[in-house]
């Protein structure tokens, strides 16, 4: 019914496209948070990236719009994928020179964020076995 498909409770037939984009989206994030640990990211490459990732969510989000209900993405998933990307914009913004530094707390933030979206995405690959 309707009702189970937006409750998340039916059962759900992402596209492989969709789950393909993720998964780009989520390797994009891992290097990511790896280089603003580092501390020795550069800033431009960094700043650039992070917007590309934000732009590729927009596709994302907007594509998995035009999908029937009960070929949508989780908005869980999709939400900690937002928050991802308002981490990697503040940890853009954390430049000393030409690298990234970040504080520790934003690095905690966005190790805990990415460890949510893949978790997420796994829950999606399970339920698509």
């Amino acid at each position: 019914t309707q009702l189970e498909l937006t409750a998340g409770s039916g059962s759900q037939d992402f596209t492989d496209d969709a789950i393909e984009r993720l998964e780009n989206l989520n390797h994009l994030s891992e290097e990511l948070v790896a280089r603003a640990r580092s501390g020795s990211a550069s800033a431009h490459e960094f700043r650039v990236e992070a917007r590309m990732y934000r732009e590729l969510l927009r596709q994302t989000m907007l594509s998995n719009r035009a999908q029937p209900v009960s070929d949508q993405l989780p908005q869980p998933l999709l939400l900690d994928m937002v928050r991802m990307s308002a981490l990697l914009h503040s940890a853009a913004a954390c430049k000393t020179g030409f690298v990234i530094t970040c504080p520790p707390d934003l690095i905690l933030q966005l190790k805990s964020q990415q460890s949510r979206v893949a978790q997420g995405l796994k829950m999606i690959q399970m339920m698509r076995e």
